[in-house]
């Protein structure tokens, strides 16, 4: 908790720097906001976590920089934390925007997909779409048949307990 603690608090210095110096509006702030966000979350911090990457998206949505990368990490980021406070929905429409995003510019098969949309099936199953759920999972077991299996347990790992198993 001291680590998490220390890096908010650097965070939060960081942030100041930025706002005095480029404004609130910019990239580098919103990506600054991300990353308390994610210490937030580690500490379980959830409601200020989720309201730190809201902040950091509705920014990044509308910096003239190519954000599109940076839009689906935070995307990813928000879902995870929505997951934590059992929000499948909403964690699933974020998780949606992020693998929309990365599937224009990552190969097919690769593992930031393949994760995303494993937990994207732990969220169908927690919905109560078993069916929706077991067929993304297939699809990814189908993508992922050559990887090693390291790399297969570190897609995996995403998804630690699957419910619908």
């Amino acid at each position: 908790m001291e680590r998490t603690q220390e890096a908010r608090r650097l965070l939060e210095d960081q942030m100041q720097r930025i706002e005095d110096n480029l404004g609130r509006g910019t990239l580098e702030f919103a990506l600054a906001l991300q990353s308390l966000g994610n210490v937030l979350s580690a500490e379980k911090r959830y409601a200020q976590a989720e309201q730190s990457l809201r902040n950091a998206l509705a920014i990044a949505q509308t910096t003239d920089a190519d954000q599109y990368t940076h839009i689906a990490m935070i995307n990813m980021n928000l879902a995870d934390v929505l997951v934590a406070q059992s929000q499948w929905r909403e964690a699933t429409e974020r998780y949606h925007t992020a693998l929309s995003i990365r599937e224009k510019v990552l190969p097919a098969g690769h593992s930031f997909l393949e994760k995303t949309k494993l937990k994207i099936a732990r969220n169908y199953c927690m919905l109560g779409m078993h069916d929706a759920s077991k067929a993304l999972e297939n699809e990814v077991e189908a993508a992922i048949a050559a990887y090693t299996d390291a790399e297969k347990s570190a897609i995996h790992a995403v998804v630690k307990t699957f419910p619908c198993q």
